[in-house]
Formats: C-alpha cells, structure tokens, sequence
C-alpha cells in the first residue's frame, strides 16, 4: 500500500512540474534579462542614480527593479524598456528614497526567470544579464 502511495504521489509532482512549465510558457528563459546596471552619483539630491540600459534592439517588457538597504526596501516598475534604451531612476522616481552605497538591486523582467542583481559601491557593480 505505501508503495502505491509513493508513485501516485511521484506521479502527482511530475504533472505539477509539466503544468507549471506550461504556465511558463516557451518564450521563458533561465537566464538573467539583458539589462546593464549601472549608477553615478547623483547631481541635484542625495545618493546614487541607477542607470538600466538594454543591451538588445529588443524592448523589455514588465521590468521589476528592487532596492533594499539598512533603510528599508523600494520598489520602482518599469512597463517597457526599448530596445537600447537607458533609463534612470533616482531618488525623484523612488517618491525620495535615497538610494545609499551597499544598497543591492534586483532587476527583473518578463520572460526571464533570473534578476540581474548588483550592489552599489562594490567595483563590480555594473553587471549585464549577458554571458
């Protein structure tokens, strides 16, 4: 009797697997977005400003960009990113946060299931969601 409930169980998780992969759909990658993040002080305000530019001719729909720090956590939604487009999003955007060095950010976008994520201030703070 365990023996049945072990496979039917098994059973059960493959379908989960093959449901949730068709939720996906095909046009999802496992792969980061292809955003570069970079930031520069900012020249009226406090803190840094990032700089989010698409490094394809494709645009980029969906984009989730989240900022925590000792502060507390922000969020800032970008409905679609051209293709080579570079936005910025400082403090004026973030409603006043400040955005400080140490601060990590999470870029995410739709069809792609990793965020390029980066941290303020270190020397490698400028990644790419390209290889």
């Amino acid at each position: 009797m365990q023996r049945t409930q072990w496979i039917s169980a098994a059973l059960w998780r493959v379908l989960l697997v093959f449901i949730v992969a068709a939720g996906l759909g095909c046009n999802t990658k496992l792969e980061k977005p292809p955003v570069e993040v970079t930031f520069r002080e900012s020249l009226v305000g406090a803190g840094k400003i990032l700089q989010l530019k698409n490094q394809t001719n494709l645009p980029l729909h969906e984009l989730e960009v989240t900022i925590e720090s000792d502060s507390g956590e922000v969020g800032y939604q970008v409905p679609e990113l051209a293709g080579y487009e570079v936005l910025e999003v400082g403090w004026k955007k973030l409603g006043g946060y400040e955005i400080p060095d140490g601060a990590k950010v999470e870029v995410r976008a739709k069809g792609y299931l990793l965020p390029v994520a980066v941290e303020i201030g270190r020397p490698a703070a400028a990644e790419s969601g390209r290889p």
